[in-house]
């Protein structure tokens, strides 16, 4: 194999880890979710596999590597913040019917309405 041709694309395969790192982290900001974890893991791979044989990472995919990772992190730490602030949210009586009010104005349904229909849809 050619060995310019080997450059190039490990250089390819490093600036796509970047780029796709920092994808994840702009899927943290604006897309909190299950998006961050697809699209970090897979800059991470990517940035790790533009090494080849050489000894050390390419300086774009270390930054795609290093993207992905603080990605993973923040979006774990958002979401579990989320998820603590919603159930104490529901496990306030004064915050509950605050979220019953709003959801209602948004669904025509309440919040425990919800739940029961969402119960009746695992059964």
């Amino acid at each position: 194999m050619d060995m310019t041709l080997y450059r190039f694309n490990q250089e390819k395969q490093a600036r796509l880890s970047f780029l796709i790192g920092l994808a994840s982290i702009f899927a943290v900001v604006f897309r909190t979710g299950l998006t961050a974890y697809f699209i970090a893991p897979l800059g991470i791979i990517i940035g790790l596999l533009s090494k080849g044989a050489d000894p050390v990472l390419p300086r774009q995919a270390r930054f795609g590597v290093i993207l992905g990772v603080i990605a993973l992190v923040a979006n774990t730490l958002v979401l579990g913040f989320t998820f603590v602030q919603f159930s104490r949210m529901l496990s306030d009586p004064v915050q509950r019917e605050i979220l019953n009010e709003t959801i209602y104005k948004q669904t025509g349904l309440t919040l425990d309405d919800l739940i029961q229909r969402a119960g009746n849809l695992i059964r």
